[in-house]
């Protein structure tokens, strides 16, 4: 197994590295300045974003941190029309339309059940 990640002073502690060593997983860094090197995460986090965006701005909402994780979970198992998979399917290769397959969601009992219109924010973009 092995974890690519960018250049960030975060990636490069000795922590990480005896971790890494630790478990079997060989770190790679991808090229600087060049965001193709590993461009689903890019484009994970640039998809994140939008709907974080749109988000805050739709329901005037200023607790970000606590939205993340309903959006994460929305983008994970939203299917891509070209694929026909889920983003959790293609990275973990496991099946994410199962709510409870998340206990840590129910931690955030303030959402509530997601709304067929959560599910659909992600085909807007």
């Amino acid at each position: 197994m092995y974890l690519k990640s960018d250049r960030a002073k975060c990636f490069e502690s000795e922590k990480l590295a005896e971790f890494a060593k630790k478990h079997f997983i060989t770190l790679e860094k991808g090229t600087a300045y060049k965001q193709t090197s590993h461009s689903p995460v890019e484009r994970s986090f640039r998809t994140l974003h939008q709907l974080m965006s749109k988000s805050i701005e739709e329901q005037n909402y200023n607790k970000w941190d606590a939205l993340l994780l309903k959006l994460t979970f929305i983008y994970n198992s939203s299917i891509h029309p070209e694929s026909g998979r889920t983003s959790h399917d293609i990275f973990l290769r496991l099946d994410s339309k199962i709510i409870e397959e998340f206990p840590y969601f129910y931690q955030y009992q303030k959402f509530g059940r997601l709304r067929e219109n959560d599910t659909t924010k992600i085909r807007q973009l």
